[in-house]
């Protein structure tokens, strides 16, 4: 079964409610423009870190973590640094992760 939760990405208590019933937890959340609200870093690495580490928390078995192709530290464009920044993350919140690239 799949499971939309509506949640805001600021609040831990929201995102392990989120995902509190998950085995395995999808993050499509990304941002193709900053606003004033949102930069990229928080919505690439911040968003997705705390995501992470509440999917590790609920036991979930996998997080399915969607990137971008082209996220490359050494990108010009700071919006494929910060998509890239993440996969530094990943061991620390000890959970198995799928990362998959997406065309944009």
């Amino acid at each position: 079964m799949v499971a939309l939760a509506d949640f805001d990405v600021r609040d831990d208590s929201k995102v392990a409610k989120a995902v509190s019933q998950s085995n395995v937890v999808i993050n499509l959340i990304g941002a193709e423009f900053e606003t004033p609200r949102f930069s990229f870093e928080d919505v690439h690495v911040t968003a997705a870190r705390r995501i992470a580490e509440a999917a590790r928390a609920a036991g979930a078995e996998r997080l399915v973590h969607i990137s971008c192709l082209g996220a490359s530290e050494d990108s010009p464009s700071r919006r494929l640094r910060t998509k890239v920044r993440l996969t530094r993350v990943w061991p620390s919140c000890q959970v198995s992760v799928w990362t998959i690239p997406t065309c944009r």
